[in-house]
């Protein structure tokens, strides 16, 4: 299983929340690997709303998140 990485929000003045979340919406398209952000969900929520996103939020502990994510079964390659 590939573990998702963790990101933080960055300056929330700035467009760090902005490219989370757009990265957020086209994560498979882009081949991200799964992630999920350390910051405040209103905050994200509000953003997100104002970007006319539509993006799922689930609050978690940080030590619960990557069970979040479904597992990834490794390919011939092992990625």
């Amino acid at each position: 299983m590939t573990l998702p990485l963790a990101l933080t929000l960055g300056e929330p003045a700035g467009i760090g929340p902005d490219i989370t979340l757009a990265a957020w919406q086209r994560r498979s398209e882009l081949g991200l690997p799964p992630f999920y952000l350390l910051a405040d969900p209103v905050f994200v929520a509000e953003r997100a709303r104002a970007l006319g996103l539509t993006v799922p939020l689930r609050v978690t502990e940080t030590k619960d998140a990557a069970g979040i994510f479904p597992s990834r079964k490794k390919t011939a390659s092992g990625i």
